[in-house]
């Protein structure tokens, strides 16, 4: 079995203010599918026509960008399962919808550490996460805190 490489870094070390570089992809039908199947959300407006020329993807959709955006900043360019042990607890988001995210569109993704700080004795960190659409948009804002790990700092 071979090892998990590990990550370039841990949210624990996020500096407050500290930028993730910044990601682009283009949000396809099967991304969509796969998220409608974990939400089993069948709105027929993910997957035909809307009110806002053509399909636009579900709201899950921010979080998906967060994770990848997120991901990518602990692991460089590393593809596959980036679970580890102990596992972190996503806590609280907050959401902001300003502009559909259309079926099809390359979206950029852009974040940064709000805050990292220790709370009754567990490591939290706050981020923020802009998605724009391909012409420049802006279509959410998604300010999320978790905890890199449950345990108090400290335990092993």
């Amino acid at each position: 079995m071979n090892e998990m490489p590990k990550p370039r870094k841990h949210p624990a070390e996020f500096e407050v203010g500290e930028e993730f570089e910044s990601i682009e992809f283009t949000v396809t039908p099967e991304m969509v599918n796969f998220l409608l199947i974990g939400i089993n959300d069948r709105h027929p407006w993910y997957t035909t026509n809307s009110p806002f020329d053509g399909p636009v993807a579900p709201p899950l959709m921010c979080q998906m960008a967060f994770i990848r955006l997120r991901t990518r900043h602990m692991w460089g360019d590393f593809i596959g399962a980036v679970f580890t042990k102990p596992a972190g607890v996503h806590y609280v988001y907050n959401a902001e919808y300003h502009d559909p995210i259309k079926v099809g569109e390359k979206i950029s993704v852009k974040g940064k550490c709000l805050a990292n700080y220790i709370n009754r004795g567990r490591r939290y960190v706050d981020y923020e996460t802009l998605i724009y659409g391909e012409d420049g948009r802006l279509c959410a804002r998604y300010v999320s805190t978790s905890l890199p790990q449950y345990r108090k700092e400290g335990d092993k």
